[in-house]
């Protein structure tokens, strides 16, 4: 009851349940009212905690997906470079594999209309 009214009530229904718990045991209101409220404290601690690590979880989850969606771009685009250009050097292979997930996109939109591996990392050649 003590906790219900700290949770739920007001001013005026804690200064109740105080005057209550004098009459019934004299000089222990506080430590009553106090246990209460350690209770209660402890209740949405663990509520919090509970909340933070859902949250955390959602939010690895996320970056997880992102990341693996990266990783599928960088590897097809890798194969599809492959294919249209033949072996890769290794700058090449090093930018891909720190691109962002907008320079992939760009990459992989010009791959099959570039003349050359150049051309698709935006380079020009001085004539």
């Amino acid at each position: 009851m003590v906790r219900y009214i700290m949770v739920e009530g007001d001013e005026t229904d804690a200064a109740m349940v105080r005057d209550m718990l004098r009459e019934v045991t004299p000089n222990q209101e506080t430590k009553v009212m106090g246990s209460a409220l350690d209770a209660y404290k402890a209740e949405w601690k663990a509520e919090g905690i509970e909340i933070g690590v859902a949250e955390g979880i959602e939010i690895g989850v996320a970056k997880g997906q992102a990341k693996g969606m990266t990783k599928g771009k960088t590897e097809l685009l890798t194969r599809l470079l492959i294919r249209r250009f033949g072996p890769l050097p290794d700058a090449a292979l090093d930018r891909l594999a720190s691109a962002s997930d907008d320079q992939l996109n760009a990459w992989a939109e010009s791959v099959l209309d570039a003349p050359s591996l150049d051309a698709v990392f935006g380079e020009r050649r001085a004539n």
